[in-house]
């Protein structure tokens, strides 16, 4: 590959002035895009876990009558108690 050079006898400072003004000039912080992008996924994949939990908690609870009290109560192996179709930790 062969590279030529040339001289320009006067540079046409218009354009080099127009092409000044426009430029922008941006400093990216990559080290914060990344821990940006890794808590968002964190907060997704906790959420996507948490929303397995649930549905694994609400498969394992029972109900069951308690003679001493008279009452029904839901029994949760996994501490989850159910407020509202929402899993709540207890």
């Amino acid at each position: 590959m062969k590279v030529r050079t040339i001289q320009v006898e006067k540079k046409i400072s218009e354009i080099v002035n127009r092409l000044n003004k426009t430029k922008e000039e941006k400093v990216v912080n990559l080290r914060e895009l990344r821990e940006e992008r890794d808590r968002l996924e964190r907060e997704g994949n906790k959420k996507k876990l948490r929303e397995q939990v649930c549905l694994l908690n609400k498969l394992l609870c029972t109900k069951a009558f308690f003679a001493d009290s008279n009452k029904f109560q839901v029994i949760c192996p996994l501490q989850v108690k159910h407020l509202s179709g929402e899993c709540q930790r207890l």
